[in-house]
């Protein structure tokens, strides 16, 4: 069959690419022959790389078993070998492409996005970046189409069940010294199955909320830094007098927290206990993060002998820099945690939560007194706002030159305007529709000083643009 056949091909999306991962409206932007010619093309792409198999897996959105299925054929039709790992959270589908190696994978997932999405996100020995993502969807857009079935295809195809090797291999990074209460809110994805037996094998006494995995999300929003999605997980840790809330999203590869009091952890917090910890056996070691997180991180790794790394938001880019400078840890504001272990190169909130467990139980002393003996600033969460992705960027860039006339800039990722005694970010989410801003201060009064300059000149420009 030919690669170039242009008949009947259908609409591929151009939205569909966010960044480093393919996403969008599972039923409108993923049919079964987009789905199809972007598996064909994604075989034929990994083919050339000498990858010697794909290994596909799928979290439990409703639209995952189709598109997975689809999937699979269209990388069996390029005379891909392909071993599906069935329905698993995110970390353990990177463990067992490692296993595999040399092998490429493809995750079925829109991870925190509402249910109506599905995505793929696609690896080699690391996260394809936006420019390989585009050459295989060029290569999609120009194929032939993929969905005949090819004789003997079967030979090419093994389903296989990782999860308890996943499970023995991480096991292993967990040192819980004592008994501890967590509440353990699955979100309603792929995590509470694996999560709450693993946690009870450490002697952990769990209390599980919303751990069975389901496709329509009826529990709470399956990115848990979106407003109220942690707010039942705080109200059972107070009630049952828990000394953790654990939370991940729906793919599993987030870690949110909450404090015995039901007090939300921001990642960038996470971050500094588990970089301390880390730094006291690899002192000098690469601490990787993103330019949202608090300036009190960046500061914190240096005054504890680290090395700390700035990257732009999206966890693609913090795994390169953990990868290429050798990081002993890396993490974003909304949960990614990346540990560069053997096994466990790839971002992993499983893993993340054992750490955070085994530092927990080391001390006496509650998760809420831990927090405030670290140093902080006074800041916002991340903030969205719905802009469509045709304005977003336009937005950003009336923003950053508004503020240029008076302010120093960092246009590391979007804009970040430094006041001096505070700062505030714009930025255009990789991921949605949107645009995601923060605001970081010395004091209360300053905070709310900054957030309404920024946010009265986003405004401004998103009525210029005609959004909103």
């Amino acid at each position: 069959m030919s690669d170039t056949d242009s008949s009947d091909k259908p609409v591929i999306n151009p939205h569909l690419l966010r960044g480093y991962s393919v996403r969008g409206l599972a039923d409108r932007d993923l049919p079964d022959e987009v789905v199809a010619r972007i598996g064909y093309a994604a075989g034929v792409y990994f083919f050339r790389l000498h990858k010697q198999a794909v290994v596909v897996g799928r979290d439990a959105r409703l639209s995952s078993p189709r598109i997975s299925a689809t999937l699979i054929s269209a990388l069996l039709r390029a005379g891909m070998r392909v071993v599906d790992v069935g329905l698993v959270p995110t970390p353990v589908h990177n463990f067992a492409t490692d296993l595999h190696d040399p092998a490429a994978g493809i995750m079925v997932t829109a991870s925190h996005n509402p249910p109506e999405y599905n995505g793929l996100k696609l690896r080699r020995e690391r996260t394809l970046d936006a420019q390989e993502l585009r050459e295989i969807i060029n290569l999609a857009a120009r194929s032939a189409s993929p969905l005949a079935p090819l004789p003997r295809a079967d030979a090419l195809l093994t389903r296989t069940d990782v999860v308890q090797t996943y499970l023995e291999h991480v096991r292993r990074y967990g040192d819980v010294r004592r008994p501890l209460k967590v509440v353990l809110d699955g979100g309603d994805g792929t995590n509470g199955p694996l999560v709450a037996p693993l946690l009870r094998a450490l002697g952990c006494q769990v209390i599980e909320l919303h751990c069975f995995p389901d496709g329509h999300f009826p529990h709470r929003d399956p990115d848990p830094t979106a407003p109220g999605a942690m707010d039942a997980l705080a109200a059972v840790v107070r009630r049952e007098a828990a000394e953790i809330g654990l939370a991940f999203d729906g793919d599993g590869d987030r870690l949110l927290v909450v404090d015995e009091q039901g007090t939300r952890i921001l990642g960038d917090q996470i971050m500094m206990l588990l970089a301390r910890d880390v730094l006291r056996q690899q002192p000098g070691a690469p601490i990787v993060f993103e330019a949202l997180c608090t300036r009190a991180l960046h500061d914190d790794v240096i005054a504890h002998g680290g090395v700390p790394i700035v990257t732009p938001t999206g966890y693609a880019y913090v795994h390169a820099a953990v990868l290429d400078n050798a990081a002993a840890l890396g993490g974003e504001l909304s949960g990614h945690l990346f540990f560069n272990l053997p096994g466990f190169r790839f971002d992993d909130a499983i893993l993340g939560a054992l750490r955070l467990l085994s530092i927990l139980s080391r001390d006496t002393a509650p998760l809420s007194e831990m927090m405030r003996a670290l140093p902080a600033y006074r800041s916002s969460p991340p903030l969205r706002i719905a802009c469509s992705d045709s304005a977003k960027k336009e937005v950003v860039t009336r923003v950053r030159d508004h503020f240029a006339r008076a302010w120093p800039l960092d246009e590391l990722d979007g804009v970040r305007i430094d006041f001096g005694d505070g700062w505030g970010t714009v930025r255009a989410s990789n991921t949605q529709p949107a645009l995601v801003l923060r605001f970081e201060a010395r004091s209360d009064a300053r905070l709310t000083e900054i957030t309404e300059l920024v946010m009265r000149q986003v405004e401004h420009a998103m009525q210029e643009c005609e959004v909103g």
